[in-house]
């Protein structure tokens, strides 16, 4: 289910793209972060919904598949904090007034702390390799896609055009 609202929120990126008329490239600097952040965002929700499939499919005990999902989950999480760190400091977010510093922190706790969940998960230090963190982690950062979707959206209803 969640893999099938990760490709819903990235289906639904068309929206924002048509009704915020960046089809002409009236991209700003804010917008493509938000943008990037949401695909790349919802794309790790994706796999990391469907990456425990081949290992139950192969009849993997319970422990096991926690262990390797979280392990390769927390790898492929990583993904998203090391591909938008550049793109985040060159843009001074925290010091512009159009970013929402709650969707901010939010963003950066999310893309930080779901990995470490998943670490945790897979070396048991909390709790043996079980579902529920693993679910908590790709939920938290699901969260942070529909978040992006959802600035995204507003920006394109409120943000003002130049004359057609």
């Amino acid at each position: 289910m969640i893999a099938e609202l990760a490709v819903a929120v990235l289906g639904f990126s068309g929206v924002v793209v048509v009704l915020g008329q960046r089809s002409t490239d009236e991209w700003s600097e804010l917008e493509r972060i938000r943008f990037r952040g949401m695909i790349t965002t919802a794309s790790i929700v994706l796999a990391l919904s469907l990456l425990p499939a081949p290992l139950v499919s192969a009849e993997m005990e319970g422990s096991r598949i926690w262990f390797w999902s979280s392990v390769a989950g927390g790898l492929i999480a990583l993904a998203g904090p090391i591909s938008s760190l550049a793109h985040s400091r060159r843009a001074r977010l925290w010091s512009n007034p159009q970013v929402n510093k709650v969707s901010l922190v939010y963003g950066f706790a999310s893309a930080y702390s779901a990995p470490a969940l998943l670490f945790l998960n897979a070396s048991g230090v909390l709790f043996g390799p079980v579902f529920t963190p693993f679910l908590i982690a790709v939920l938290i950062l699901f969260g942070a896609a529909i978040l992006s979707f959802v600035r995204l959206l507003s920006d394109a209803f409120t943000t003002p055009r130049s004359a057609v």
